[in-house]
């Protein structure tokens, strides 16, 4: 992937995050309509781990079967979802240090 278009493609993560956020919707790394309670934390689980993050620790952690893990990772995409929140965070973590 070119610089520009991973430039291109932080912008959007980012505008999309503000629209979200604009209008009330959830972020994408927030809860999704129809993703279980027990979905969702094992993603937010794997969201939190950041640079360690991996489908086995979340299985662990969760006291879940690695098969399931990846069948929620599958279907509620978590891989696009803490691309974007990282994102995010990464910019907020910007903002903050040009203080």
């Amino acid at each position: 992937m070119s610089g520009t278009d991973k430039a291109r493609l932080e912008l959007e993560a980012l505008d999309r995050a503000e629209s979200a956020e604009q209008s009330g919707r959830p972020q994408l790394w927030q809860r999704q309509a129809g993703e279980s309670a027990k979905a969702y934390a094992a993603f937010a689980k794997y969201r939190d781990l950041a640079d360690q993050r991996t489908m086995a620790k979340v299985a662990t952690m969760s006291g879940c079967s690695s098969q399931n893990i990846e069948r929620w990772a599958r279907r509620w995409a978590w891989t696009h979802r803490v691309y974007e929140y990282d994102l995010v965070q990464e910019e907020e973590w910007q903002r903050q240090a040009s203080r």
